[in-house]
């Protein structure tokens, strides 16, 4: 079965209060989740606060992607979050580096769970995958 394939790492729940942030990173495995519980603020309102004032790209409560772009630029793709988002799953590639922004002006958590997925393609996974599905080529 796929599911003796795919392994879940161990996952962890966040709870970020006010100020709190992740810096950029990545994560180990091949894939890599997040799943938002609890978002307290909505990234609209965030995103008037004064500290987002003179910014070109308001950031504040949001979830971004940062790569390095053809040219050598650093890029962002952001994911702003609201309530809208609550119950949401995004799986992205492990090594794809990424970062959680700051909410401010708010007293309530914002939580999200995380963990990563790996691959066992050892030759013991893969007999086994064969034989349940009855064979080298999948036929019974």
């Amino acid at each position: 079965l796929l599911s003796e394939i795919f392994i879940l790492e161990p996952f962890w729940v966040n709870f970020q209060k006010e100020t709190e942030f992740n810096p950029i990173h990545s994560h180990s495995g091949v894939f890599s989740f997040v799943i938002w519980v609890k978002i307290p603020t909505d990234w609209r309102e965030q995103h008037a606060l004064p500290i987002c004032a003179n910014s070109n790209t308001p950031a504040a409560s949001n979830f971004a992607f940062c790569y390095v772009a053809m040219l050598g630029l650093l890029e962002h793709y952001e994911y702003h979050l609201d309530k809208e988002k609550e119950g949401c799953m995004l799986l992205f590639p492990a090594r794809l580096m990424h970062r959680v922004n700051p909410f401010y002006n708010c007293d309530k958590e914002r939580i999200s769970i995380s963990g990563n997925v790996r691959f066992d393609i050892s030759e013991n996974a893969m007999r086994k995958e064969r034989s349940q599905r009855g064979g080298k080529d999948g036929q019974k």
